[in-house]
């Protein structure tokens, strides 16, 4: 998620957050929850699940309410719509206008064994494979 949501712009800085991220949360959790779970201190025993449960629900409510559909979609088109603020609920549906909509239009038309031309105006595909072979 952290490679492919953000736009090019933003891609390394968000990388690099993230990753810091995981390993910072990873290094707390494996000092802190043996002192939280011990009798002498937070004495939670097993009791110490609640706590990882409430922020994996707290998890959960974020990716259904900030995280976007992103399934079948190109880079190119991730960027189109966050450019133009399109609403999370939405993306699934947002029919995209520009170069990310003529990519996925040639994915889908060579996969289908239709013609990729015929997808894409005033680009020609065919020519343009022929000449990289």
């Amino acid at each position: 998620m952290t490679a492919e949501t953000p736009t090019l712009q933003l891609r390394e800085k968000t990388i690099t957050i993230g990753t810091f991220s995981g390993f910072a949360i990873g290094i707390l959790v494996t000092f802190i929850n043996p002192y939280m779970q011990d009798e002498g201190y937070g004495n939670l025993q097993g009791k110490v699940g609640f706590v990882y449960g409430s922020f994996s629900v707290i998890a959960a409510i974020w990716v259904v309410f900030v995280l976007p559909e992103m399934k079948d979609r190109a880079l190119e088109e991730l960027d189109e719509m966050f450019a133009k603020g399109v609403s999370t609920f939405k993306f699934g549906s947002f029919q995209t206008e520009g170069l990310g909509a003529a990519i996925i239009g040639v994915e889908r038309s060579e996969a289908d064994g239709s013609d990729p031309v015929k997808v894409v105006h005033a680009v020609d595909v065919k020519a343009a494979k022929d000449s990289s072979v």
